[in-house]
């Protein structure tokens, strides 16, 4: 694919009617305002190669729930669907783990 090709599908897209973009940002936005009403333990995981805007939310949603008991994991070689990329046996591992610290 050349950039002549790359560009011309972003026009193309960018005219398309996407009404339920907006709403999924709205849903997003409402549910970052109400993050510090997370308090339970929460293991929030995610993967370096995944897009950037993604890593970010990653870490909004660590420093803004209220939960006492709270770790973020990074998995260097995991994209967007880390369940089921090249860590996918860390990940359950890992959550294994984090499950099992719990005082249930």
């Amino acid at each position: 694919m050349d950039d002549g090709q790359i560009d011309s599908e972003i026009r193309a897209l960018k005219q398309m009617p996407m009404p339920s973009l907006k709403d999924l940002q709205k849903v997003i936005m409402e549910v970052r305002g109400k993050l510090s009403l997370i308090t339970p333990p929460t293991f929030v995981i995610q993967g370096c190669l995944d897009d950037p805007l993604y890593r970010a939310s990653a870490q909004v949603i660590y420093d803004n729930i209220n939960a006492q008991r709270k770790q973020l994991k990074w998995y260097k070689q995991s994209g967007h669907i880390i369940t089921l990329g090249k860590e996918r046996e860390k990940v359950f591992e890992d959550v294994w783990m984090f499950l099992n610290s719990l005082d249930w």
